[in-house]
């Protein structure tokens, strides 16, 4: 099993666990590794983390399958989400970033903030990431 799946099950079972406690729950884990990948996985949405006590605490961020819904069961947060992943599919990220703004106003908790923020910031790198770059032959112009 991956080391990913893991500590998703780990924090299903033990929510709010901080770096210490995973580290403890995988003691066989070398904790660069272990550290490494919850960053990525932060980085990713895949995992929420709030700084409580000069420590982070991390836990899981729920995600539902929001295209699968009748427009008439969705709420205004989730509407919103499903309009934010729309455009960044299209590639409008500074439009998704803005979105992201309104869904961190309008969310309830700390860990879907928390998730809401991470994806505005990769909304936001992904915003000023350059153009693919172009080449041209060098050399004298004949035409």
């Amino acid at each position: 099993m991956k080391l990913q799946q893991q500590i998703i099950d780990q924090l299903s079972v033990c929510p709010n666990s901080s770096f210490a406690q995973l580290a403890v729950a995988f003691h066989a884990e070398n904790r660069y590794t272990l550290s490494s990948t919850l960053d990525r996985m932060y980085d990713a949405g895949e995992i929420a983390r709030t700084l409580r006590s000069g420590n982070y605490v991390y836990s899981v961020v729920e995600r539902i399958d929001l295209a699968s819904q009748p427009a008439e069961a969705l709420t205004e947060i989730q509407k919103l989400e499903l309009q934010v992943n729309r455009l960044i599919q299209q590639g409008y990220y500074r439009r998704a970033g803005t979105l992201c703004l309104e869904l961190i106003k309008k969310s309830k908790s700390d860990p879907q903030r928390e998730s809401f923020a991470v994806l505005r910031r990769n909304c936001i790198q992904s915003a000023n990431r350059p153009y693919e770059k172009q080449w041209y032959l060098a050399g004298e112009y004949v035409g």
